[in-house]
């Protein structure tokens, strides 16, 4: 699947709705493998995303926390989140800004050399 993503789900579709994946690190899971079945599910509150609904791989208890997405969080808190991130996502916002990245990230990354050699 990795190889050629698009051939593997294209031969799932052909063959089921549903299919069972396995992923290296986690549970096997199933899959929805067709549009129509995909947006039923998305409709159905059954479904709901929340904290509980998400695999973690084998890491230490204090590392959890870090591990959180903003799809694992409710009601104000993720709309503060979201408020923050959406100015980014807009594409007169990306194109402003992407002759600053390159800048930005040298930037960053030399900050960060700095503070791991100590200065």
């Amino acid at each position: 699947m990795v190889g050629d993503p698009f051939t593997a789900y294209g031969r799932a579709r052909e063959r089921s709705p549903i299919a069972r994946v396995l992923t290296p690190g986690l549970p096997p899971l199933w899959t929805l493998t067709r549009h129509e079945g995909a947006r039923a599910m998305l409709a159905d509150a059954r479904f709901a995303i929340t904290s509980g609904s998400f695999l973690r791989p084998d890491v230490p208890e204090d590392c959890l926390p870090y591990m959180r997405t903003m799809s694992e969080m409710d009601g104000p808190e993720h709309l503060r989140l979201r408020r923050l991130v959406a100015p980014a996502g807009r594409r007169r916002s990306r194109r402003g800004s992407r002759g600053r990245r390159p800048g930005t990230s040298r930037r960053i990354v030399q900050d960060l050399s700095a503070g791991l050699a100590g200065g």
